[in-house]
């Protein structure tokens, strides 16, 4: 499932809303290509889960719609792999 059906089917209404609070862990594969903010929307939704991510950071960057020279590129579209390899954390 992608990020994004995640959120969506997890939003007040949606297909698993009702499967939030039984979510113990959260697997997330090719993790260099989910954007921060999107991990951040995750980890908010699924606050008591444990969340595994397994990827690294020679894989495809995160699809952004602008140039990754512009700022809103350079500031928002790091990978959570990316993010997690820049604190040591392994």
């Amino acid at each position: 499932m992608t990020t994004a059906s995640l959120l969506n089917k997890t939003s007040r209404g949606g297909l698993l809303y009702e499967l939030l609070s039984t979510c113990t862990v959260l697997i997330s594969d090719e993790a260099s290509q989910i954007p921060e903010s999107a991990f951040v929307a995750i980890a908010s939704r699924f606050p008591q889960a444990r969340h595994i991510v397994i990827g690294d950071n020679d894989q495809l960057q995160p699809h952004v719609r602008c140039p990754r020279s512009s700022r809103p590129a350079q500031l928002g579209a790091r990978g959570v792999m990316d993010v997690l390899a820049r604190r040591h954390v392994s």
